[in-house]
């Protein structure tokens, strides 16, 4: 998270206020870093998605050849079959969907965030010109300058006789 353009405008917002108080809803894209303690869950993820998808490259190499050299290969392959897959933990999503996490995961790892859509609250703040955005737990994300029909405008009265 950003830091606010000015001191007027908080950090952080009582989340009851905000909801009660705030002058814009949206959602928008929003940059989430992520931590160490993320990462290295992430990294520990990728890790055993990799070791599946190698054990099971590597199973399939044994039955290829199992079927290749041998005279009974339907034999040979049950023989691998009941030796190895007790053993190894395969996991239960195909070879594709393997791939496609281990790669989207690689990414997250490598950019270090991942940009999300969240439900922002805008606060305006008037004395500075700046509307400030914060996210569902009162943080706050980021702040523009308001546009001309945001701007607070005087109210005028009409006295009538």
């Amino acid at each position: 998270m950003s830091k606010p353009s000015f001191p007027e405008i908080a950090a952080s917002i009582d989340v009851e206020l905000l909801r009660d108080n705030y002058d814009l809803r949206k959602k928008d894209l929003v940059r989430h870093t992520f931590d160490p303690e993320q990462l290295l869950e992430m990294k520990e993820e990728y890790f055993r998605l990799s070791s599946q998808l190698a054990a099971r490259q590597e199973l399939a190499a044994h039955l290829k050849a199992a079927a290749e050299q041998s005279p009974e290969p339907r034999e040979a392959i049950e023989e691998i079959m009941s030796d190895r897959v007790d053993a190894i933990d395969y996991g239960q999503a195909t070879r594709k969907e393997l791939l496609a996490s281990t790669a989207a995961l690689l990414k997250k790892i490598n950019s270090g965030h991942e940009v999300v859509e969240e439900q922002l609250f805008g606060i305006a703040h008037h004395e500075v010109g700046f509307m400030a955005y914060y996210d569902v737990h009162g943080l706050f994300v980021y702040d523009r300058p308001l546009k001309v029909t945001e701007r607070q405008t005087s109210i005028r009265t009409i006295k009538t006789a």
